[in-house]
């Protein structure tokens, strides 16, 4: 297997917001996976994931140089991309099948905030909760239950080293969910991840 390459989230979202035509913060999980099958995405360490910048200057798309165009290409897809199904099996066989899913769902602050075991708890009944879009790496059994394993983007400061398990009782908080197909083998995710 490869090595694992973290691609730049700042990239992807800033060119899924040129497309989508929503001007409020977030965008469409359909968009995100037609930017990475048509436009690949570059290496993060070329445009950094900064979370302390406001929505205007992290979707700000003067940001993006003519050459970080081409280097993204190095990372594009070579098929297209399609919606998977919401279970958890679904889920799990798509990211197994298609080297990971872009998983959109309800998250809520105390469900995600502070767990540094990464296990994530779906909103409670009345909590305001927001819509945010990760990603799923595999599966994971844990005490004889199956778990999705997520990387978010919001750094390893959060959850276990920026990763989450989602249980079959996140089901109903999924929004959507689409793959990117014929994924090349620098992207390859660790099939090991723990």
């Amino acid at each position: 297997e490869g090595d694992v390459v973290i691609l730049s989230p700042r990239f992807v979202y800033t060119l899924a917001k040129m497309i989508d035509g929503y001007s409020g913060p977030g965008t469409y999980t359909r968009v995100i996976a037609k930017v990475i099958s048509e436009n690949g995405a570059m290496h993060e360490l070329s445009l950094p994931n900064d979370l302390s910048l406001t929505e205007a200057q992290y979707k700000d798309p003067t940001a993006l140089r003519p050459a970080m165009y081409e280097d993204a290409k190095l990372f594009a897809a070579a098929g297209g991309y399609a919606r998977v199904g919401n279970t958890i099996d679904e889920l799990a066989s798509a990211a197994f099948n298609n080297n990971g899913v872009l998983l959109a769902l309800y998250v809520s602050s105390s469900g995600w905030s502070n767990k540094l075991d990464g296990m994530a708890t779906p909103p409670a009944a009345g909590e305001q909760a927001f819509g945010h879009l990760v990603f799923v790496g595999g599966q994971k059994t844990i005490n004889g239950k199956k778990f999705l394993i997520i990387k978010n983007s919001w750094g390893e400061q959060f959850g276990a080293s920026g990763y989450y398990y989602l249980s079959a009782d996140y089901e109903p908080f999924i929004m959507d969910s689409w793959v990117v197909t014929d994924v090349p083998d620098n992207l390859l995710i660790n099939k090991n991840i723990k």
